[in-house]
């Protein structure tokens, strides 16, 4: 099979509104790596004939030359329409335009036009989406409930309640302005094993529908989108572990992108995209069946609401405010859009931080490169039942604290170190100087009784806050176990290091999970509706227009940071909007 025209066309730094679009052979660029900054855009060419260039004028045709023959588009692809054949023909004012646009003081043009396709969500997912159909010819508005910066109006649409196993504050591990979340992110990025797309005897749903290479199709591109290093993911040391049931956990580090900073004015610049910042989504408007999307209400923070229109509708908010988002589009369907089999906000999953216990070295040559994690085989995963996870050693660590209570905590550590470490450990929850200490990433399973619900309380724009009921399964702690036990084995038996681990993970009285704020699953990809939310496509089971991006959409979590399967998937469902009717 050949390249679509998504993984064509996605190439050049240069701005939008010099490129063209017409099927003329060689006018599509290729992948190059001195470009890996700038993925979304053609190389520049002659103006197309009959294309204006950014005051409004025609370019001037050479003297003597012929229009350009079309050349029919690939069997199975519509060629890329021109300008005429995306709806209402977009105004064409000077250089000046602010495609950027503040919903709090310009409301007027929303009304305006019809789009191709509408995103609500500034994120990662959402501007890769938003600049993927740009390059491939689709019109876009993307809307942003934040602004340009942090603000506590904002944010405050982030709180809810919590229920069942304790968890951190809700408006405290997310970011609600342009660029989301990448905003604070630390940048470790991962692919799924292959494992995790296998069915598992330890799971109480079905897994994905697609397999891992279709998941990853345009890990490519992702690859330059979060400015990673090729090859992207490997250990920390080129010699493999000498044991049967672990391997040496592979990854890779972004600067990390931030997506604001990197991407701010590409959106600006690209006339195919229209970015609401300001802009809250308050409603799903839909038919009377709730079969069809047809419209996203809008309102800014001084309480003017429009209505946004678009052949199709994407969801990119998150995996929180996915689910609340849906199931608060309860003025049609009662239960809410997308929510006839009740798995709308079930299956909330979090990769968990567990302190597994300590270890003393005993070879010291192994531990000169620092840190080190261990994955789970598939032979041991098999054979005792567990899901996947990284467990992870670090040698001599220098504490670091965070939070509200950071400084108190170090204040504490400090002295209370020297006089009384164990005391110390205990009450401040965090770790000396030269502790050795073992912690951990492990996979949540797919749980219908972990999920987000909604509350009678209202946040300032009218929809009903969420509260988090976390659940954690008997699964999720007998892969805690029994990767403890199976570390230390290993540990002792290559005689690199001897592990004493905590006695409430040898019991199973774990009372205290900490997390890694990577919120998957509210909105499950299923190939029967029964066990999710959207089919393989991310389209919502029973709704024809209606789409959901992010890591929402995870059946399962596997043992990796998520963001890079987020944008990669995010491509995917980019290409499939851009060639699709």
């Amino acid at each position: 099979m050949g390249k679509s025209r998504l993984q064509a066309n996605i190439a050049s730094p240069l701005p939008a509104a010099s490129l063209c679009v017409c099927r003329v052979p060689g006018r599509l660029g290729k992948w190059k790596d001195a470009e890996r900054r700038q993925p979304f855009a053609f190389h520049r060419s002659p103006p197309c004939p009959g294309r204006r260039d950014a005051d409004g004028r025609a370019p001037p045709r050479p003297r003597g030359s012929r229009r350009p023959r079309r050349h029919a588009a690939a069997p199975g692809r519509r060629r890329i329409p021109d300008d005429r054949r995306l709806g209402p023909a977009p105004r064409r004012p000077g250089p000046s335009r602010r495609m950027i646009i503040d919903f709090n003081s310009e409301t007027q043009r929303i009304d305006d036009r019809v789009y191709d396709v509408a995103i609500a969500g500034g994120g990662p997912a959402g501007i890769s989406i938003a600049l993927a159909l740009a390059a491939a010819g689709r019109s876009v508005a993307l809307i942003e409930g934040g602004g340009l910066d942090f603000s506590e109006a904002s944010q405050a649409s982030y709180q809810g309640s919590q229920s069942g196993a304790a968890y951190g504050p809700l408006d405290g591990t997310r970011l609600r302005y342009l660029g989301g979340t990448s905003n604070h992110w630390t940048g470790r990025c991962g692919a799924f094993d292959p494992i995790d797309f296998a069915p598992r005897r330890n799971r109480i749903l079905p897994g994905w529908p697609i397999g891992r290479d279709e998941v990853y199709r345009f890990g490519t591109q992702a690859r330059a989108i979060l400015d990673l290093p090729r090859p992207p993911f490997r250990a920390t040391r080129a010699t493999p572990l000498p044991s049967k049931y672990f391997r040496l956990t592979e990854f890779a580090m972004s600067p990390p992108t931030r997506f604001l900073g990197k991407y701010r004015e590409r959106l600006r610049a690209d006339r195919r995209i229209d970015c609401y910042i300001n802009a809250n989504l308050v409603r799903i408007g839909a038919n009377r069946s709730g079969g069809h999307v047809d419209g996203y209400d809008v309102r800014n923070y001084r309480g003017v609401r429009r209505r946004l229109r678009a052949h199709r509708y994407v969801l990119a908010l998150g995996a929180i405010e996915n689910a609340r988002m849906l199931l608060n589009a309860d003025d049609v369907v009662p239960t809410g859009l997308g929510n006839g089999s009740g798995m709308v906000g079930r299956c909330f999953m979090e990769h968990l931080d567990v302190n597994l216990g300590s270890f003393v070295t005993t070879d010291e040559r192994f531990w000169r490169a620092g840190p080190v994690g261990f994955n789970p085989s598939v032979a041991l995963m098999r054979q005792q039942g567990i899901s996947n996870g990284i467990v992870s050693l670090t040698p001599s660590i220098k504490p670091r604290y965070y939070g509200r209570a950071a400084f108190l905590r170090e204040l504490i550590s400090g002295p209370g170190c020297r006089i009384n470490p164990d005391w110390t450990r205990k009450i401040t929850g965090s770790y000396c100087p030269g502790d050795n200490i073992v912690t951990s990433m492990i996979e949540q399973i797919a749980n219908p009784e972990s999920r987000v619900r909604l509350t009678g309380d209202r946040d300032a724009f009218g929809l009903r806050r969420i509260d988090l009921h976390w659940s954690i399964h008997r699964n999720d702690i007998a892969t805690i176990e029994t990767l403890a036990r199976e570390v230390a084995r290993d540990l002792a038996r290559m005689d690199i290091a001897r592990m004493k681990i905590a006695p409430e993970v040898l019991g199973r009285r774990i009372t205290s999970f900490g997390v890694q704020s990577h919120h998957m699953g509210t909105t499950r990809m299923s190939a029967d509706p029964r066990f999710g939310v959207v089919d393989a496509r991310q389209k919502v089971h029973g709704i024809d227009n209606l789409y959901v991006a992010g890591s929402s959409v995870y059946p399962t979590g596997g043992a990796i940071n998520p963001t890079f399967t987020l944008v990669a998937m995010s491509l995917r469902l980019a290409d499939h909007l851009a060639t699709t009717a």
